[in-house]
């Protein structure tokens, strides 16, 4: 499959960068689940998730989905990637994020947006580290991780990613109920 080497140059431009490079496994990890389980294209469910956040891991901006679609066409055309496969991942790009006033429609936009908000259960350590270098206290960081997970939760749109991520949270939950007092 030739999105084998686009994941190598999308790591190698992200390879500073531990916060995306785990993030992004993690979509692709959920993209592949879903993707067998609806029978849509892998090819494309791998390039959407490792394109779909390319704004802020290319320029570090956060939901610049024109920037993304950009950056998004340089890399695949560069990869060979015919004009309709790029307007699919446009659109995984300019969907997938809970700011975006666009939702998704295609399954493959759903898919990626669903495997996006599944790999934020298993960030936890990660963003209490974000939350660090913000120097939140630590009542302030749970609460924002909590409103994370929480705003993650409801972007499950498809029955598997709901299914998955029920089990997701229930692990999650156990790791906040002893610290509920401190929200």
């Amino acid at each position: 499959m030739r999105v084998r080497e686009l994941e190598k140059d999308i790591f190698n431009r992200i390879k500073q960068n531990a916060l995306f490079q785990f993030h992004v496994q993690r979509t692709i990890y959920y993209v592949i689940r879903l993707a067998r389980h609806y029978h849509v294209d892998e090819e494309e469910s791998i390039a959407g998730a490792l394109l779909h956040d390319i704004d802020g891991i290319v320029v570090n901006t956060k939901n610049d989905f024109l920037m993304g679609q950009k950056i998004a066409k340089k890399i695949l055309l560069s990869h060979g990637y015919s004009d309709k496969f790029i307007q699919k991942i446009q659109g995984v790009i300019l969907t997938h994020s809970s700011g975006s006033v666009v939702k998704p429609r295609t399954k493959l936009e759903q898919i990626v947006a669903n495997a996006d908000a599944l790999s934020h259960f298993e960030m936890l350590p990660l963003y209490f580290h974000v939350r660090g270098v913000k120097q939140l206290s630590f009542r302030d960081a749970l609460k924002e991780v909590k409103i994370k997970l929480d705003r993650s939760e409801k972007k499950l749109t498809l029955y598997e990613a709901r299914r998955i991520g029920r089990s997701l949270r229930r692990m999650t939950g156990k790791q906040f109920e002893h610290y509920d007092i401190f929200i």
